[in-house]
């Protein structure tokens, strides 16, 4: 599957990395292997690295029902959540403006797009820290997609 993250809770910070061709199926995935992680909490910032993708679904239903079953996540916390895109090439600014119109309206999400790792490092106030650190960690701790149905938030998340 091309995607992978990591969670740092010192940092208060997820790193998603995606690569090659990317599917809506592997938005959701992603996102439920996250939620249902020890480490996931709310407020927690996500940098979400665009930066190896060599192609993007054209599912814009499926994008948007996936935006729909994030936001009522992430949007009913006390504060906002932010969400960085890395995005340094063409294609993963297309996908990154995509990602991004569909929470336009939407409160509690800040997404900031940006194309160069300084550019999160500042955004986050971690000048030192390197992305690469983070994702070197998925080769010998992929993350394993579930494979049905959304992981049961409101014992953690208070949603009924």
């Amino acid at each position: 599957m091309p995607a992978s993250f990591q969670i740092s809770r010192d940092l208060n910070l997820v790193y998603v990395k995606f690569s090659d061709a990317v599917t809506v199926s592997d938005l959701v995935s992603t996102f439920k292997a996250y939620t249902s992680h020890p480490d996931f909490d709310l407020g927690q910032r996500h940098v979400i690295d665009l930066s190896t993708i060599t192609s993007f679904e054209k599912d814009v239903v499926g994008a948007m029902a996936f935006q729909a079953i994030k936001a009522e996540l992430l949007v009913n916390y006390h504060s906002p959540t932010m969400l960085i895109y890395l995005a340094p090439t063409r294609l993963a600014l297309g996908i990154a403006r995509q990602l991004e119109r569909a929470w336009d309206g939407v409160d509690g999400i800040i997404v900031r797009i940006v194309s160069e790792e300084v550019a999160v490092r500042d955004i986050i106030g971690q000048p030192s820290l390197r992305l690469s650190a983070l994702g070197n960690k998925f080769a010998n701790n992929p993350f394993v997609a579930m494979s049905t149905g959304l992981p049961d938030f409101s014992k953690r998340t208070g949603l009924a």
